[in-house]
């Protein structure tokens, strides 16, 4: 089975509620698949024109392949293929392209004439040469034609298994558990029988199967509750059909934990102290090593060792809430005082740094100075839409709720499938 299948299914069947973005951080992910980028026959103004003489190579780039191999091996000298490696921005180095990565290189009997690299789903970097014989970078959006079709499926199984019965690919899946993962806890709440109801952009390049593009809406209902949401695209976020967000403005839990070993309490003994004191956050157990995610945008206002707590790290979040975390073993990358960290941003690791017993966060929030049990405490929920965009985000709902009514449904896996063995590659 494909690593990023398993590890879907091992996210839907596990914590649900700690948040999509965790997958993103899993060990030994597979290489991406990328679908394929449009023909470099629609060149830019200033390129110079194919003739009888180009040649054209697509394919994409394997585990042992890096740009200089590919040249090289299609006749390009080594001072031809420097002139190349040398004018790719810092940012897009032709040194680490990535396997699984689309590639289209033309060579006319002058030597190179253009090679285009998919950066991801999304964009492709080109470098040309243009009438004036000198080599010009430009990075693109890939130019996809978009359809919007409607996705629709009862829960079986999981919701990837569904998604993946009713057409849709693993990026769908896990779009859809980012939309709704604030408001729905997969693990604990979806059950046989509950029902996804979506509208996505099914792309297409020059005539062939592109994959999938953004979730324009989707319902979901679960235990009889309907759930909406809407992407309102001058946010790019999304909103339930009254303009409430969806994204909270706080996780439920700063990690992926075994079990809570000890709750808020006013009076707690301490097994290594051996008395009783107040526990103002709750311990989570969780193995060494385990990255910690900041709950809520803010700035960091302590990063560092500081007596019982070990290393840890403090985050001021807006509503005058503060967040603590404790007894990590380490810090995130650039964690430091004045820093400030996105929601879901890895800020550290769990350790038993500091009067621990064993690996454990020790996670804390304070509300004006006053501690609070993260537990039970009534978090904000969100952001709401500002109003003055509120009325054009009603005529956008309504405008997804007739196209509702409207889009082709989309195929199920197995005509999908017997659709793919019959068409030919994207190159």
């Amino acid at each position: 089975m494909d690593g990023s299948l398993q590890t879907l299914r091992a996210f839907f069947r596990g914590e649900g509620d700690k948040g999509v973005r965790e997958l993103a951080e899993a060990d030994e992910a597979p290489p991406p698949r990328f679908s394929g980028l449009p023909s470099g026959q629609h060149l830019p103004d200033d390129a110079l024109a194919d003739d009888p003489s180009v040649s054209v190579q697509t394919g994409a780039f394997a585990a042992q392949d890096t740009v200089e191999s590919l040249l090289t091996g299609n006749g390009l000298t080594s001072a031809q293929v420097h002139e190349l490696v040398s004018a790719a921005p810092p940012d897009h180095p032709l040194s680490r392209v990535g396997e699984g990565r689309r590639y289209e290189v033309a060579l006319g009997k002058d030597g190179l004439r253009r090679l285009v690299l998919q950066l991801d789903e999304e964009r492709r970097l080109r470098i040309y040469r243009t009438r004036k014989g000198g080599l010009r970078v430009q990075t693109e959006r890939i130019p996809y034609d978009l359809q919007v079709v409607r996705l629709r499926g009862k829960i079986q199984g999981s919701l990837f298994e569904t998604i993946a019965k009713a057409g849709g690919s693993p990026s769908v899946a896990m779009s859809v558990a980012d939309i709704f993962g604030f408001v729905v806890d997969f693990h604990k709440e979806l059950q046989e029988g509950d029902q996804i109801d979506a509208l996505i952009e099914r792309r297409s390049l020059e005539g062939k199967a592109g994959g999938f593009g953004r979730i324009l809406a989707a319902k979901l209902t679960v235990r009889g509750k309907e759930r909406a949401a809407f992407l309102f695209e001058p946010t790019g976020d999304y909103y339930s059909g009254e303009g409430e967000t969806l994204r909270r403005a706080f996780l439920r839990s700063p990690l992926r934990y075994t079990r809570i070993t000890s709750r808020f309490s006013h009076a707690r003994f301490h097994p290594i102290l051996m008395r009783t004191r107040p526990h103002y956050g709750v311990d989570y157990a969780a193995p060494m090593g385990t990255p910690v995610q900041a709950v809520a945008e803010g700035v960091v206002a302590w990063a560092g060792s500081r007596g019982e707590a070990g290393n840890m790290v403090r985050i001021l979040h807006p509503g005058w809430y503060e967040t603590s975390y404790f007894h990590l073993s380490r810090f995130g990358g650039g964690i430091r005082a004045g820093r400030k960290v996105r929601q879901g941003e890895v800020i550290g690791y769990v350790g038993a740094t500091g009067l621990a017993t064993g690996p454990h966060l020790d996670y804390r929030i304070t509300h004006r100075g006053a501690p609070i049990d993260p537990l039970t405490a009534a978090l904000p929920s969100g952001w709401p839409l500002p109003a003055p965009q509120r009325a054009e985000f009603r005529r956008a709902v309504q405008q997804r709720e007739a196209e509702w009514a409207q889009a082709p449904g989309l195929e199920s896996a197995d005509a999908v499938a017997s659709a793919a063995a019959k068409e030919q590659p994207l190159f």
